[in-house]
This record gives C-alpha cells, sequence and structure tokens, in this order.
C-alpha cells in the first residue's frame, strides 16, 4: 500500500527539480514583482502617451510663442528618458521659438538640451561643438546643465574608449566637470546627491552613501523616478560593499520605479541583469536585458548601449546553454516521469487487486459474523431456556420431595385414624370412612394451592403476561384468594413445556375434552388468532 505514495512523492520531488530554480530565495517577491510590472509595461507606456498627447493638445490652443516655449519645454522634460527623437524635435522647436523670440538665455539653455540629447543618442561629438560653441557667458540657471551634460560625455566616451590614457583623460575630466556640478546644485535637486555619492563612491566611502540616502528613500515626497536614482545609488553602494542580495534588491527597486514611471533609458535593469547572471539565474538575466535593449532602441538611446552589447552575447550563450540543459533534464525528467506512471499504474492495479481480496473478505467476514450473532443469538435462547428449566425442575424436585414427604406422613395418620375407627366403632364405620370423598377432595385443593403457589414463584408476572396476550373481554379476573383458575392452570402447564391434552387432563383430573375445549377457547380470545400463541404462552415469565 505504500508504493502508490512513493510514487508520488518521487513525482513531487521532480516537479521541484524542473520548476523551483530561484538562487536568491530571499528577493524572489520583489523580483516576481518586477517580473510583473515587466509584463504590464505596455499599460505604464500607453498611459504615458495619453498624458503626452492631452499636453500636445495644448498646443493648438496656444498662440503665445513664450507659452508654446513652455509647452515643448514639459514635452522636452518627459520626452528625454523616454523617446530620444521627440526629445529631439522638442528641443528643436525650442531653439526655434527661443530665436524666434530673440532671448538669449532661452537660446544658450535649448542648445544644451540638444547637446544633452546628442549624448543619449551616443553622438558625442556632435555633443562636444554644441557645447564648445554655446554662446558666452552662460547664463546662471545654465551652467548646471552645462556641467551635467559635460559630466555625462566624458563619462559615457570614458566608459567606450579602449585607450588606457586617453580613457584616464575622459575620466579626469568627468570628474572636474562633475565638482564644478556639484557646487552649483543645492537640496532637494537629485542631481547633488547622485554627483556626490557618485564622488564618494569613487573614494570607496559606501557606508557614508548608504547613511546619506538611505534616510531619503523613506521620505515619501520623493517622486518615483527620483526613488528610482536613490535605489540605484544604493544598489552601487551595496555592490561595492560585496552585499550583493542587498544590491540586487535596491536595483530591483530601481528598475520597478523606472518602469512605473516610465522611462525607456536606465541602467539598473541591466545591472541587475548582470549581478542575476552571475548569481546563477540566467534565464531572468536574459529576460532583463532583452528589455533593456529593447527600451534603449525604442527610446533611441545609444548611450548605454556598448555596455549592454558587452552584456547580452555572454548572457545569450549562458541561456542558451541553460535552455539545452533544461531541455535535456527535462527529456530525461520525462522518461522518468512516464516509468514512474507506468510503476503508479502497476502499483494501482496491485493496490486494486488487493484491496478487492480485501473487500471479498470483509464480506466473508461480515456474513460470518452474522452467522456467529446468529448463533450465539440461538445459544443464549437455548441457555435461557435451560436455566428457567433448570431453575423449574429444581424447584418443582424440591416442591416434590416435599409433598411426598408430606404425603406419608398423611397417610400414616390417615391409616391409624382408620384402625382408631375400626377398633372403637367397628369393620363398618370404617368402610363408611373409606367410601367418604372429603379426605380426596382436601388433599387434592392442597394439591392445587401447592401447584399455584409454587408456579407463580417461578413466573409472578404470569397472570398479566397472559391477560397481554387475550383481547379486553376475554382476560381472566381470578376470584379473591384464587392464585389461578382451571384455564389459567391448563396454559401454566404449557408453559412448563407439558403440551399434551391427555397428560393435563391427568393432571388436572377433568376429560381431555374439557381441556381441549378450554386450548380452543383461549386460542379464539387471543389477540393474533394464530397457531403461535401457545408459543408466545411458552416464551412468558
Amino acid at each position: 500500500m505504500k508504493t502508490p505514495s512513493v510514487i508520488f512523492l518521487l513525482l513531487l520531488t521532480i516537479a521541484n527539480m524542473l520548476f523551483c530554480t530561484s538562487c536568491h530565495p530571499a528577493q524572489e517577491p520583489l523580483l516576481q514583482e518586477l517580473d510583473a510590472v515587466i509584463a504590464g509595461k505596455e499599460m505604464y507606456c500607453t498611459n504615458k502617451e495619453l498624458m503626452l498627447n492631452k499636453i500636445k493638445t495644448s498646443l493648438g490652443d496656444t498662440h503665445s510663442d513664450a507659452l508654446r516655449y513652455e509647452i515643448y519645454t514639459h514635452l522636452y522634460e518627459e520626452y528625454t528618458h523616454y523617446a530620444v527623437d521627440s526629445a529631439f524635435l522638442c528641443a528643436t522647436q525650442r531653439l526655434e521659438l527661443a530665436k524666434k523670440m530673440r532671448d538669449e538665455k532661452l537660446v544658450q539653455q535649448s542648445n544644451l538640451d540638444l547637446a544633452h540629447l546628442y549624448v543619449y543618442a551616443g553622438v558625442y561629438p556632435a555633443a562636444l561643438a554644441i557645447l564648445d560653441n554655446v554662446f558666452r557667458p552662460i547664463d546662471e540657471k545654465s551652467l548646471p546643465t552645462y556641467y551635467h551634460v559635460r559630466r555625462t560625455c566624458y563619462e559615457a566616451m570614458a566608459a567606450e574608449c579602449q585607450l588606457p590614457s586617453q580613457k584616464k583623460a575622459y575620466a579626469t575630466q568627468m570628474a572636474l566637470y562633475r565638482d564644478s556640478l556639484r557646487n552649483r546644485l543645492h537640496e532637494p535637486d537629485i542631481a547633488l546627491f547622485f554627483v556626490t555619492t557618485e564622488a564618494m563612491m569613487d573614494s570607496g566611502h559606501y557606508e557614508d552613501v548608504l547613511r546619506l540616502l538611505l534616510p531619503k528613500m523613506q521620505d515619501s515626497s520623493t517622486y518615483v523616478h527620483d526613488k528610482a536614482v536613490l535605489a540605484y545609488i544604493v544598489a552601487r553602494a551595496h555592490n561595492g560593499l560585496g552585499n550583493r542580495q542587498q544590491a540586487i534588491h535596491y536595483f530591483a527597486i530601481s528598475a520597478i520605479n523606472d518602469l512605473k514611471t516610465p522611462v525607456r533609458e536606465y541602467r539598473s535593469l541591466q545591472y541587475l541583469a548582470l549581478l542575476l547572471y552571475e548569481t546563477g539565474d540566467v534565464s531572468r538575466a536574459y529576460r532583463y536585458i532583452s528589455t533593456a535593449i529593447n527600451d534603449a532602441i525604442a527610446a533611441s538611446a545609444n548611450m548605454n548601449m556598448p555596455f549592454m552589447s558587452t552584456l547580452i552575447p555572454v548572457i545569450s550563450n549562458a541561456y542558451q546553454i541553460k535552455m539545452q540543459d533544461k531541455e535535456n533534464r527535462q527529456r530525461t525528467m520525462i522518461w522518468m516521469i512516464s516509468l514512474l506512471l507506468v510503476l503508479l499504474a502497476i502499483a494501482l492495479t496491485i493496490v486494486y487487486r488487493q484491496k478487492r481480496k480485501v473487500i471479498f473478505a470483509e464480506r466473508k467476514k461480515q456474513i460470518a459474523n452474522k452467522q456467529l450473532f446468529n448463533l450465539n443469538k440461538d445459544l443464549m435462547e437455548i441457555n435461557n431456556k435451560m436455566r428457567d428449566a433448570n431453575q423449574i425442575k429444581d424447584t418443582y424436585v424440591i416442591q416434590y420431595m416435599n409433598l411426598c414427604s408430606q404425603y406419608i406422613g398423611r397417610v400414616e395418620t390417615y391409616r391409624l385414624h382408620l384402625n382408631k375407627i375400626a377398633t372403637t366403632e367397628g369393620t363398618s364405620a370404617m368402610m363408611t370412612a373409606l367410601q367418604s370423598s372429603i379426605f380426596l377432595d382436601d388433599k387434592l385443593k392442597e394439591f392445587y394451592n401447592n401447584f399455584d403457589s409454587t408456579f407463580l414463584h417461578l413466573f409472578p408476572n404470569f397472570v398479566q403476561q397472559f391477560n397481554n396476550l387475550l383481547r379486553t373481554e376475554g382476560r381472566i379476573t381470578l376470584k379473591a384468594g384464587k392464585l389461578l383458575n382451571t384455564e389459567l392452570r391448563v396454559f401454566a402447564l404449557i408453559r412448563l413445556g407439558i403440551t399434551d391434552s391427555a397428560k393435563i387432563a391427568e393432571f388436572l383430573r377433568h376429560s381431555v375434552n374439557t381441556v381441549y375445549n378450554y386450548r380452543i377457547k383461549m386460542r379464539g380470545l387471543a389477540l393474533n388468532k394464530t397457531d403461535d400463541f401457545e408459543k408466545q404462552v411458552m416464551m412468558l415469565g
């Protein structure tokens, strides 16, 4: 009976081997949430497109160049990390409006924004050309943008450069412009936290970064995209400290907030894919890097493409190897499951046959138990009858011995009485005494009284129980002082097992016809007029 259970447990174990492959169970709920966000990211994009279309609609209702400039600024900010091509169109329109309004400061800001977009698009020479030729002096409000674009451009060029000396030169320029930018920023600008913590991490002060940013992440007033930026920095700090699981946790938070914003130019999902690949979760790593590349292509953001292009062959190759291995394991498991199913079918067949045998044996046992119960019941009835018979026998034996002793004494007394009559009164007087029935009648009456009292001692409720077998009009009512009458004595003898009418007639000193008539009469008065009446009488007591 244990075989099917063992096979079932083996099937569960195989299923667990096939489907439970998480390498980081602590982060699994958060990664599942990220999977759900990726699966539904089209919804976030649709909502953003509806919002952007609503802003575009307002352009048709506005004829003021200043207001149109503000609207294009709003569209530019929304498109920058979402669709670089659309952001280019908005930035170009802003530049034309700024020139039309002859506002040098707005022209300057618009050129800087165009340079920023060239950086995102990966066209670094064009970005530097704009930065080098931008109108001087640069407005105070535009300086942070200028430094930020310079810093971002040199950072991207350093990341792509293969010559160590040139790479170092770009990194130096990036650090210089980052410091200049930091000096121009003020709280609560999220860029200040970004450049400050970037410099701290370059110096290896990862714990200081965590102390600075973790309280900021708990602030409910922080915007969704700002939380994405903060979580990205925290994840990098944990990664620098070697806290890989925490890094995965915060990269996942950052990616969730990026995709919900939504933006298509981001870094968190790329770094998360790399960490998951390193921890063995190749399937997720492949899905995440594929999502990041598709979003970058959709956004026309080429700045991060070199980094992703180095990851995709490695992850893709590992993914293909894993899929092949999984396919091989699945094929093996299918054969094992098939074998186990065959074994299970055989085991179930054996169990079914055994169960049928058990059911058959149980049925035979029930029949035997029923027969045994009936035999036991019959035996108990026989024992009860034997007990009653023994009790009756004992009582009547004792009574018989007492009567014999009494009658011997009485016969002796009667003999002495006759002898006295013969001696004193003569033979004729003795003959007269012998011919009298007074003595016999007295003794017979005494005999019946002894029989009645002895019988009722054995069956004290006989009269009541006998009347219960009769209809109301046929029930017997005894005279005062009477224990039994002739009818009751007839059925009392039947209760004692004497069923022959001749013997009953002899015992009661009546004719056989008289006894027979009594029996017919009582049977006719019975509640149940069947031949079972006297059997019912024999069961009384």
